[in-house]
């Protein structure tokens, strides 16, 4: 049995998505080896895929669409391509545009992680908004199974797309190992430093855009301050700005948090786990997410966390976290209070985020998804 997997967004820069590509092609690869032994697997790279650690004998690089940025014209023209040449069984996309549109070569899989461009239009561009939407149809046709992070998304993908629920696996993202509360305090130093990383702070990891709900938590902040709640606490807000971004930073000045909050800009992956670490508190107050992969990884870290009531966050996060209304700046900063306030619940969280958070593996993703492939066999 022959996999092909579409490495384009198996990089950094692809965000989320990126990250989880990544983490489960490695782990499939190294689950495969010992389990599978009859399975190959071919990746078509893009201009920025990361084939670092991923390896191995039952693994083929396949770098013919190496310099094609375009998801669509790669679905369109070049994947079909690759597939027919490399003898595919079975082809599995995880980027937005999932699989080939036309000319089907084998089985498909694809993996839907939000439905955010249905759901939501105003928080992409307009180009994103119809290419995606035009592929999320197309899969009620190609794809033979689609692959959903949380029951949350499959509810979405139901309601909207009306595919047939028993085509929707339900597979959650894992947590990387190498989230942990105690790392290298010399590597912690000089993070610290890189990002000008206060003493203590409160802390935000996501791209700067409408989605992730800064705005209100800049409000949220805010009345902490005001209410001598959390003073001594800083906020930084990690990570690369995104679409329509320019009134978080408005609203920022607007509020005079300017010696307050930090904005560090993307953060490199090798330095999140320091980040995570040096928090007093996670704060993740996203209007929709379709997994909110963050939430484990300040867990992980032995962090507390609050986050939001809707989507799949209340699915991730369990009772290991404090969900509040993303809506109500003064529910946020409510929320934020008690975990700084109560230091009998915060160690609680924190025991309960670490238990939470090994729930949560990349072997056991792998290990579902590879039963996934076998059952198209």
């Amino acid at each position: 049995m022959r996999i092909g997997i579409d490495g384009k967004v198996i990089s950094p820069r692809a965000g989320g998505i990126g990250t989880s590509a990544f983490n489960l092609v490695r782990s499939c690869l190294r689950t495969a080896a010992d389990h599978y032994p009859q399975m190959e697997f071919v990746i078509f790279t893009g201009p920025h895929t990361c084939s670092e650690g991923i390896y191995g004998t039952n693994c083929t690089i396949d770098k013919r669409f190496r310099r094609i940025e375009s998801s669509l014209l790669r679905l369109l023209l070049f994947i079909p391509r690759g597939l027919r040449a490399q003898h595919i069984d079975i082809f599995h996309g995880f980027d937005h545009i999932g699989v080939p549109l036309f000319a089907k070569v084998g089985r498909y899989v694809a993996t839907v992680h939000d439905m955010i461009p249905l759901l939501w239009p105003q928080w992409v561009t307009r180009k994103h908004r119809l290419v995606v939407t035009a592929a999320y149809y197309r899969l009620r046709q190609q794809a033979d199974q689609v692959i959903a992070p949380s029951e949350a998304t499959k509810a979405d993908i139901v309601r909207h797309l009306r595919i047939n629920p028993q085509r929707i696996a339900v597979i959650p993202w894992g947590c990387d190992e190498r989230f942990q509360p105690e790392g290298d305090p010399e590597h912690f130093a000089a993070v610290q430093q890189r990002y000008r990383l206060p003493a203590q702070y409160l802390l935000f990891v996501g791209t700067l855009e409408p989605r992730k709900n800064l705005i209100t938590l800049l409000h949220a902040y805010a009345m902490l301050r005001a209410e001598g709640r959390g003073e001594d606490l800083k906020l930084v807000v990690a990570g690369r700005t995104g679409w329509l971004y320019a009134d978080i930073f408005e609203t920022f000045k607007t509020l005079g948090l300017e010696e307050e909050v930090i904005f560090t800009g993307f953060v490199a992956d090798g330095d999140l786990p320091d980040l995570y670490r040096g928090a007093q508190l996670f704060v993740y107050p996203s209007l929709y997410e379709g997994f909110g992969l963050p939430i484990l990884e300040a867990m992980a870290s032995g962090v507390p966390v609050v986050t939001s009531d809707l989507a799949s966050m209340p699915e991730v996060a369990g009772d290991a976290a404090i969900l509040v209304d993303p809506h109500d700046p003064e529910a946020v900063a409510e929320g934020m209070a008690r975990v700084l306030a109560e230091d009998r619940l915060r160690q609680a969280m924190i025991q309960k985020g670490l238990a939470r958070a090994r729930r949560f593996t990349w072997d056991t993703v792998a290990q579902n998804t590879l039963e996934l492939y076998a059952s198209l066999a």
